[in-house]
């Protein structure tokens, strides 16, 4: 390694470019949003509303985030269906995107 003429050393590697941290969350979150597809999930509930399954149909590809996303509508009260449904069970596809905070 050699010097230059303010005594500072050459650099062997590539420089290092060190982010702000508004610039790294700005970086964390582009490459989250691209290796997260949106979770489907199957839901199946009663006639009263209350969830009674739930089932992945795509996965987010993350299985922290895929489990995040069952137990939040597992944990739902029950949802009264629209006037005019039959009441039987009813089998609905919810689609959940994450976005980070």
């Amino acid at each position: 390694m050699g010097a230059d003429e303010g005594g500072a050393r050459e650099a062997t590697s590539p420089a290092i470019t060190l982010l702000t941290p508004e610039e790294a969350a700005k970086l964390l979150r582009l490459s989250l949003s691209w290796l997260a597809k949106g979770l489907e999930l199957d839901v199946l509930l009663e006639p009263g509303g209350r969830v009674t399954a739930v089932e992945i149909h795509m996965s987010s590809s993350h299985g922290v985030l895929d489990e995040a996303g069952i137990a939040a509508v597992r944990s739902l009260p029950p949802l009264p269906l629209p006037e005019g449904l039959p009441r039987r069970p009813l089998r609905i596809r919810l689609p959940l995107d994450f976005q980070l905070r």
